[in-house]
């Protein structure tokens, strides 16, 4: 019991500290000073959307690593080794053509706001 109470304990502690640290700065564009030029204006939201792509695609990559750490472990009376196929055509398909489809659309709000700055310019 001590240790489920030490383990809850030190949980809520961590993540105490962790919500207080994180909310001592005014500033919230994380790291992309609002205001300073006039391009800064039109950029900030690609900014803020690549900021938010990397976090979507950051919290599948670790949920994909976790997930089979903890619900797929060893069991005891279970052969060693789970059974191998060779080929999953409609993953590899949806893990090459995700990265694209990312990797596009980055680059359309990219391309559409560089022509919005250059034709300031």
């Amino acid at each position: 019991m001590k240790s489920v109470f030490r383990k809850l304990s030190l949980l809520l502690g961590g993540s105490s500290l962790l919500f207080l640290l994180s909310a001592c700065s005014k500033v919230s564009g994380l790291g992309y000073e609002e205001g300073v030029t006039s391009i800064n204006d039109h950029s900030l939201s690609l900014w803020q959307g690549a900021w938010i792509a990397a976090a979507v695609v950051g919290a599948f990559t670790l949920i994909l690593i976790i997930w089979p750490a903890i619900f797929h472990r060893h069991k005891e009376g279970k052969p060693e080794f789970p059974k191998q196929v060779q080929y999953n055509i409609p993953i590899e398909i949806v893990y090459t053509v995700v990265p694209f489809i990312i990797v596009s659309v980055l680059f359309y709000f990219t391309a559409v706001k560089q022509s919005a700055i250059t034709k300031l310019s």
